[in-house]
């Protein structure tokens, strides 16, 4: 997992994690036009502090706060200047965070109103996590297909569940019942594989195994899209800036674009041989850039709905599972299953 995040009001590092049971920090230099000015430097002991049983996912947000999710069931808050703890929200066992998202900050405070039901909640595993951009609040999926909000700002707070809608969990049914799955099979194909909020953290989006993806208002809790997006699992979400569109990566090898409002699906992106398995969007540029398991980073124009460039990485077969902008969207980082992480240059 790799997340390119702020560590103060001018500086940037970015954070990697894996198997290795530790985050490590990279400071990176943009301090000429050759290769050899560019230099990326490992900050060793910045995270010493922080308690790790490998890193399933990270995020990041403006404020310097990162969160992170480990193979111990836990989702951790971090402070990415001084390197400790900020909070910790233990989840099931049974069912590992598989991702944490967290968008850019704003300043405005949302309340959130919903009808809190905790012993539903506790009886779900747990699968996948995000945080809002606007409080401490983080978004875990469940095995179920429902999303449970958590806000760290306040741990007596009740937890929240949002449900899946019906229509979609019988869509997902139906289509189990046409390929003669068991009932084991329809239930690994229900939980949550991935979720994002929106850049102001209004929308929540979750994507699922089955292939349906889920937008809900976070005040208010009401679905605004949900639809059967992809045949195959959905792996990576991304809003648009100005939340109209939300921009999904699936095991299909496809991209799609989807408008919020009506929940029609407005463009196809494909071009990718294997599995999507990340998302960003760089706003200065108007570019989607997206990871595969094809060993292959591709550079979208949004309004064009047209690739503009590929990146192979140095090892063409080991497949991108992660990848995030450079604050100044300049950059991307991606990382590789072969433990490679590389430095992609996208504003030229």
């Amino acid at each position: 997992a790799v997340e390119w995040c702020r560590a103060g009001q001018t500086k940037s590092v970015i954070v990697s994690g894996g198997v290795d049971e530790r985050l490590s920090a990279w400071a990176w230099s943009d301090g000429g036009q050759t290769e050899q000015q560019k230099k990326l430097k490992r900050e060793e002991a910045r995270f010493d502090a922080v308690p790790l049983m490998g890193a399933l996912s990270l995020t990041a947000n403006n404020d310097g706060l990162l969160a992170c999710s480990s193979m111990d069931g836990a989702v951790r808050l971090v402070d990415v200047a001084g390197g400790v703890v900020d909070g910790k929200y233990p989840t099931a066992k049974e069912w590992l965070p598989s991702a944490v998202k967290l968008a850019p900050s704003v300043k405005e405070q949302l309340s959130l109103a919903a009808v809190h039901d905790d012993a539903a909640a506790e009886s779900q595993q747990r699968w996948t996590s995000t945080i809002s951009p606007i409080v401490k609040l983080v978004a875990i999926g469940l095995h179920s297909g429902d999303v449970s909000l958590v806000n760290f700002e306040d741990e007596k707070e009740e937890a929240m569940t949002l449900t899946k809608p019906a229509e979609v969990r019988a869509i997902a049914t139906e289509s189990d019942s046409n390929n003669n799955s068991d009932s084991s099979t329809r239930d690994v194909d229900r939980f949550t594989s991935c979720v994002r909020f929106s850049a102001d953290g209004r929308l929540l989006a979750s994507g699922h195994r089955d292939g349906s993806v889920v937008v809900y208002e976070v005040h208010s809790t009401e679905v605004k899209l949900s639809v059967r997006a992809h045949s195959k699992a959905v792996r990576a979400l991304v809003f648009s800036p100005d939340r109209s569109t939300l921009i999904t990566g699936s095991e299909d090898g496809l991209i799609k674009l989807f408008d919020v409002s009506s929940g029609d699906c407005i463009a196809t992106l494909s071009g990718h041989k294997d599995w999507v398995n990340a998302l960003d969007f760089n706003a200065t540029y108007g570019l989607v850039v997206s990871g595969s398991s094809d060993g292959r980073v591709k550079v979208w124009d949004f309004a064009l709905r047209e690739c503009v460039h590929t990146f192979t990485t140095s090892n063409k077969s080991s497949p991108i599972w992660d990848l995030s902008v450079s604050p100044d969207d300049k950059f991307v980082v991606a990382v590789s299953e072969d433990g490679w992480m590389q430095i992609l240059e996208v504003h030229a």
